[in-house]
């Protein structure tokens, strides 16, 4: 049961989201799965976070960390004026998950669940997350996600992810999308409005992004990170998936839990669901060892605010630069 000022905070955010999904019923399915009075991790809360201080029982603790500086957060943020109209607070980091850093080397902490929201969608090796999301919770620990259903999204069309794209991302490394990551979801999503999907054609909806913005950003991300949904999944490719690297021993947690959201399309899709992982012993296979140490390093993720509107012979120029060395 949500209380007080933390029933208030989701209030509002449903009021923001205009009933495209009911916060109350993502607040509801994560907390079932974590105990208030645990020491719990949030990786970027921004403007909408699944747990606030409001929420925890007299002995919990909750800290916030995102890939990007906190100042950089509100900065960003201060343009968005929809969120500011509605009173909704950028929520304040207490460190920076530093981009070619281990999570491990930006806290010292450890906690008992860590929790996060349309995130993992976006990171580029998702094995190489979930491994440093492991090593900073305790024996038991859990991490708590919630995902967007490509089935009930404009992701429809997009092709499932697998498990070799889990192992191709792994030992490429690197915080860049890749050039085939970018391909296909620029060219793939199209606007999603409330209507009936299943059994219609790709060419039926229109597209959210041009041929030429892909051909772009294909080559953009060689320099710089380009933010796209990595990853594409229903709550039933996400279990096959998970019960597959966890046969082979290549992931660090098991799935104890799956919370379909409440609103659904017209075809009957959940639009986001939350997924319950329980941490498991794990260590990377020893024939993979050494090639893991030579994993590309962070160089390919430029920390610095570039601009989205490089040309393409510029961006071309900027690739062979690269390349060449």
């Amino acid at each position: 049961m949500l209380r007080g000022k933390s029933l208030g905070v989701r209030t509002d955010l449903n009021n923001f989201f205009a009933g495209s999904f009911d916060m109350a019923d993502r607040i509801e399915s994560v907390h079932g799965a974590i105990n208030m009075a645990g020491k719990i991790l949030e990786i970027s809360p921004n403007w909408a976070p699944l747990v606030v201080a409001e929420d925890l029982l007299p002995s919990g603790q909750i800290h916030y960390c995102d890939r990007m500086p906190y100042p950089w957060i509100r900065d960003r943020e201060k343009s968005n004026l929809d969120r500011i109209k509605a009173g909704l607070t950028v929520m304040q980091t207490d460190f920076t998950w530093t981009p070619g850093k281990k999570l491990t080397e930006c806290t010292n902490q450890t906690y008992d669940f860590v929790v996060s929201s349309h995130v993992v969608e976006h990171v580029p090796d998702l094995l190489g997350h979930m491994i440093e999301i492991s090593d900073v919770l305790t024996e038991k620990g859990k991490y708590v996600i919630v995902l967007p259903n490509a089935d009930g999204t404009g992701e429809f069309f997009r092709r499932k992810s697998n498990d070799a794209d889990v192992v191709e991302h792994f030992f490429r490394g690197g915080w860049s999308t890749s050039p085939g990551q970018n391909w296909d979801y620029l060219m793939n999503i199209f606007k999603y409005k409330e209507t009936t999907i299943r059994d219609r054609s790709f060419s039926e909806f229109e597209r959210h992004h041009t041929d030429a913005e892909a051909i772009q950003d294909a080559f953009r991300c060689l320099t710089e990170y380009v933010d796209v949904h990595c990853w594409v999944f229903s709550p039933r490719t996400f279990l096959e998936l998970v019960e597959r690297l966890h046969q082979l021993r290549l992931f660090p947690f098991r799935v104890v839990g799956l919370y379909e959201s409440n609103k659904r399309t017209l075809d009957g899709d959940c639009f986001e669901f939350v997924v319950e992982l329980q941490k498991v012993p794990f260590e990377i296979p020893i024939e993979w060892g050494r090639y893991v140490a030579a994993r590309r390093s962070s160089k390919w993720f430029r920390r610095k605010k570039e601009s989205f509107n490089l040309g393409l012979v510029q961006i071309w120029k900027r690739a062979l630069s690269l390349i060449k060395g």
